[in-house]
């Protein structure tokens, strides 16, 4: 898969943009994770979105070229199109542009090749506020449509965007550290 993975062109720019259409889907949500009076369930979301786990894989399944992820990193992602079915799966190819860490929050983002149904950009950061301990996640986006099939079944695509968006928040809800370890 390496090879050919590499060989789709970005259709999305991090900086100037790209390409627009006449439908434009633009996102803009900040969601509570809860509290983490420690960092550990921020090191953990942290583990996780950087394995290429961003998503629960029922939603889309990522499939990085090397974790952690970082700036150049693709990821082949598979979507089922209808929930539940493993079958029939919409599939595409995306870039890592941003995976930015620091002690208190991480910034990962991707922008779409021409092997992608959308055309646009995609970033997530969650950040611990250090005073009050609460975790907070905000993802923003703008995408266009950039297939036949996208095209086709507009408000269906809307859809799967959003649940793909709500799964990933909730699941990031419901994170915990990890039990303190009994060993001596």
């Amino acid at each position: 898969m390496e090879p050919e993975i590499r060989s789709y062109p970005l259709t999305w720019h991090p900086e100037k943009g790209g390409k627009r259409s006449p439908i434009v889907f633009q996102d803009n949500i900040s969601k509570p994770l809860g509290p983490d009076p420690t960092g550990a369930r921020l090191q953990k979301l942290k583990d996780l979105i950087l394995s290429g786990h961003y998503y629960p894989e029922n939603v889309i399944k990522f499939t990085p070229t090397e974790t952690p992820l970082r700036p150049g990193t693709r990821i082949h992602q598979a979507a089922p199109i209808i929930p539940g079915l493993p079958w029939p799966v919409a599939t595409g190819i995306t870039e890592i542009f941003v995976a930015d860490l620091t002690p208190d929050s991480i910034h990962v983002g991707y922008v779409t090749t021409a092997r992608h149904h959308a055309r646009g950009i995609w970033q997530a950061q969650i950040e611990r506020n250090t005073e009050t301990a609460e975790l907070t996640i905000h993802v923003w986006d703008i995408v266009f449509p950039h297939s036949f099939l996208f095209w086709i079944g507009l408000p269906w695509a809307r859809f799967l965007q959003q649940r793909a968006l709500y799964s990933a928040i909730q699941r990031f809800q419901a994170v915990q550290p990890n039990p303190p370890s009994n060993r001596i």
